[in-house]
């Protein structure tokens, strides 16, 4: 674990790292490692304005989809987000004050979404460690454990490549890959609490909110790797030493848990889309585990160094 990094602010136009894409952004962007790599920005963030779309032809209570394939994120009071057709803009409405967390929070999230979908990558709802010779994403409902997972396997000195939300390769000529995002995992004060870790340091996700973002930069692995198994939490079970292997159409059926912002993916007309990586995608291993407690990490770090050897 490393120490807490500096609340942002506004600031010169700077270049970023994300999925192994440059981000070019008006605002800073702490939470992603600096780009070293040159060239042109890949995704451009401005601060601007992002009026309603008047061609939607699908929304949602914060969401629109333009017919011409613009996406506008709406959060009020907080800020509105217009992510371009290709993924490669966004423009941000501010409705409050631009070093506001809860900003980022959601460009993070949903929005990186929406364009990682438009750059042909698909999202998992998962975090993701490395283990063996490859990966392993950690995936379940909201709520389930995966941060809180990833951060006892960071402290037994796993890396880590991408917390709540994995991006994965799936191109046709290799084999699925993971990709870096955040050097950070996002905790709980009560996961905080049992770490024996103090958050007066530590920024929160949104103002009013206990969940703090927790830097691990001495703990991230910036580079792609193949994904080799898939691992479900489930919440209502405890982890009893064992990988249950799930079957490939058991994994399916946990689409709307494993797949980030699946409704949002339908919306956009990506349905079909969807649904052909997901064939590719339940080709992985795949397990169902239950909540793990501390004293039982070393042995799940055991069988998951086996399973991705």
């Amino acid at each position: 674990m490393t120490s807490a990094q500096p609340l942002p602010v506004r600031s010169e136009t700077r270049a970023w790292s994300y999925g192994l894409r440059c981000i070019s952004s008006e605002i800073a962007l702490p939470d992603l490692p600096l780009w070293t790599g040159g060239g042109e920005a890949d995704l451009s963030i401005r601060i601007g304005a992002a009026p309603s779309l008047d061609d939607a032809i699908s929304e949602a209570p914060h969401l629109q989809v333009g017919r011409d394939g613009r996406c506008r994120l709406h959060i009020v009071g907080t800020a509105a987000w217009m992510i371009s057709a290709d993924g490669r803009s966004i423009t941000i409405e501010l409705e409050t004050h631009p070093d506001d967390p809860a900003i980022r929070t959601y460009l993070y999230g949903t929005v990186f979404a929406i364009a990682a979908m438009r750059w042909g990558l698909f999202p998992l709802h998962a975090s993701c460690l490395r283990f063996g010779t490859g990966v392993a994403a950690f995936s379940g409902r909201s709520g389930a454990g995966k941060s809180t997972l990833a951060a006892m396997l960071i402290d037994r000195g796993r890396a880590m490549m991408a917390d709540d939300v994995t991006l994965l390769d799936l191109s046709e000529d290799r084999p699925p890959r993971a990709l870096p995002s955040f050097p950070r995992v996002k905790l709980w004060q009560d996961a905080l609490d049992r770490m024996r870790i103090d958050a007066v340091d530590l920024e929160r996700v949104t103002g009013g909110m206990d969940k703090f973002k927790l830097p691990v930069v001495d703990a991230f692995h910036p580079e792609p790797a193949p994904l080799q198994a898939i691992v479900m939490i489930d919440p209502e079970a405890s982890y009893d030493g064992q990988l249950t292997r799930l079957r490939p159409t058991d994994l399916l059926q946990k689409s709307r848990d494993l797949v980030y912002r699946l409704q949002a993916m339908r919306r956009m007309g990506l349905a079909r889309w969807q649904m052909a990586q997901m064939m590719r995608i339940i080709a992985i291993p795949a397990y169902t585990i239950g909540r793990v407690r501390p004293q039982d990490v070393d042995r799940l770090i055991e069988q998951l160094d086996e399973a991705c050897a």
